[in-house]
């Protein structure tokens, strides 16, 4: 076998007969999406400390770092962005070797660091991957924040589902390299990871057969409308008789056509910024509502969404805690437990 066919397969760690024995299905997944495509970025991050610091700057070569540069710059444009094709001549080329093989085989294992083979037959990088998706989340969520603005503008219905699917895959993506990425703790994450939350559904109670209305004119079976007590003109609505059970209040959200949890609450942005992962907040939602639906029903407040703040910044429902060392949340035993039980109502 020539040297500098050996010198590649040594940078992917495999063997041809490794090629001939390993099914790809024993491979990585790709770690970006393959519709992730950063063409129109012309600008590339660039984590200075984690350069500084890292394995290459340590031990390669001047000509090895120069060349592990290049294929991270060419990779950024590449479809899916932050992977390389998996050919040998590609790559020399992309680092300027297409002419002098000899001097690419003394430089490969260098420059191929952290380049790791996946399932769809193309190498990828951790770290380019995770500035990839970083802006891919960042390109998607504009984009569907800019249709959702024009559709209100000009009355007019923009389908956004496929940017919504693509950048929920996005997210877990990131979250599975680089957990304590920036993006992850952004508002747009919260709002667009967030499932969709139900102002009715499996947590409520029978509803109570329809009645008959009452004949607005008095007349025939039943009697007529009574007329609602109005307060004396000039005097201050008293707050206590404003408050609502949240079936009642939920309700009337629905009849209004809004969501209970609208996407500008600023119960998204506290938990970006603190780091409350999506599907923690689903959570406490679905459980805030099982506790005011189920076991206290009687409860009354005039505005349920700054109830449901509240209970989310203060952790009411002790769903999670937050680990000191990691800086990771994590789901308590009565969290685990929350979880479980509304797993099985769903299924029932």
């Amino acid at each position: 076998m020539p040297a500098h066919e050996r010198a590649l397969q040594l940078w992917v760690g495999r063997s041809s007969a490794d090629d001939e024995a390993a099914p790809v299905n024993d491979l990585p997944a790709p770690m970006v999406p393959t519709e992730v495509d950063l063409r129109d970025f012309a600008f590339m991050p660039l984590d200075v400390v984690r350069l500084r610091d890292s394995g290459l700057t340590a031990k390669a070569s001047g000509d090895e770092f120069r060349a592990a540069v290049l294929l991270w710059c060419a990779s950024w444009h590449q479809v899916p962005a932050a992977s390389l094709p998996d050919d040998g001549d590609e790559l020399a080329n992309i680092c300027g070797y297409s002419r002098a093989r000899r001097e690419w085989t003394k430089v490969s294992a260098g420059a191929m660091r952290g380049w790791v083979r996946c399932s769809d037959g193309r190498l990828y990088h951790s770290a380019v991957a995770g500035k990839a998706l970083e802006a891919w989340i960042e390109k998607l969520a504009s984009a569907i924040g800019g249709a959702a603005g024009n559709s209100k503008r000009w009355g007019v219905q923009i389908d956004t589902e496929t940017m919504r699917q693509q950048f929920g895959q996005a997210v877990e993506c990131l979250r599975a390299i680089d957990p304590q990425s920036r993006t992850l703790r952004k508002k747009a994450v919260a709002v667009l990871t967030m499932p969709s939350l139900p102002e009715s559904g499996g947590d409520n109670p029978p509803e109570s057969p329809t009645e008959s209305p009452p004949d607005r004119n008095g007349q025939g079976q039943g009697q007529g409308l009574k007329k609602t007590p109005q307060p004396p003109k000039g005097a201050k609505p008293d707050r206590k008789s404003s408050a609502v059970s949240l079936k009642a209040w939920l309700e009337a959200v629905r009849d209004r056509g809004e969501k209970p949890v609208p996407e500008d609450d600023p119960v998204f942005a506290y938990a970006g910024k603190v780091g409350i992962p999506a599907e923690f907040l689903a959570l406490a939602w679905r459980q805030f509502r099982h506790r005011y639906l189920e076991q206290h029903p009687a409860k009354r407040y005039t505005d349920w969404r700054r109830v449901f703040r509240n209970a989310v910044e203060g952790n009411w429902l002790k769903l999670w805690f937050l680990d000191p060392v990691s800086g990771q949340y994590g789901l308590t035993t009565v969290g685990e437990q929350a979880k479980r039980a509304q797993a099985e109502r769903t299924a029932a």
